[in-house]
């Protein structure tokens, strides 16, 4: 299926809003700013990237780790060093 054809439920788009308002992290925010927008609105890729300010391809990065990870995929940056999880992801861990 292509990233384009993906369908977020509306259970998605909550849990992404909440893990956005809660993140103290600049670079998730982004991330999920990005995956809202793909999931609430009518707009490209490109679209929403010139919004973003990074490139297409990172979007369509991004969305594709969602798709195929989940958000839990986004917990931390670097994907050797999983010790190094944000703080904002376990406190929702634990809710």
């Amino acid at each position: 299926m292509p990233n384009s054809d993906y369908q977020f439920s509306e259970s998605e788009v909550i849990k992404l809003k909440m893990f956005r308002d809660q993140c103290q992290d600049y670079r998730l925010r982004e991330r999920y700013i990005a995956l809202i927008l793909v999931a609430t609105v009518s707009m490209s890729s490109l679209q929403i990237s010139e919004i973003i300010g990074k490139s297409k391809r990172t979007i369509d990065n991004w969305l594709s780790k969602y798709i195929t990870e989940g958000i839990e995929s986004f917990c931390h940056f670097n994907p050797y060093n999983t010790a190094a999880v944000a703080p904002h992801w376990i406190s929702l861990q634990k809710e």
